[in-house]
């Protein structure tokens, strides 16, 4: 993602910075992804790989980028549970 692009995003439902979440995590997401594991904070399966994501620090809310779209839609995004420590 464009640096510029990336310092102008915020989440939409907290307005902080969002951050570029990191390869090892988007890779365990994309994996439950593929196994049908993973439903978006609206309770809806989530059937695409993202290219990468988003991370909101503060809140663990991942937003993904689906074809170099960052989709900034808070029902679906995605909520860290036990990725983070």
């Amino acid at each position: 993602m464009d640096q510029e692009l990336l310092e102008l995003l915020v989440c939409p439902k907290t307005k902080q910075k969002l951050v570029l979440l990191p390869d090892n995590l988007l890779k365990e997401i994309n994996a439950k992804i593929t196994k049908k594991e993973i439903k978006n904070i609206g309770n809806e399966l989530i059937t695409k790989q993202a290219d990468e994501a988003l991370l909101e620090p503060n809140s663990k809310v991942v937003y993904f980028i689906i074809d170099h779209i960052p989709i900034l839609i808070f029902e679906d995004a995605y909520l860290l549970e036990d990725e983070i420590p």
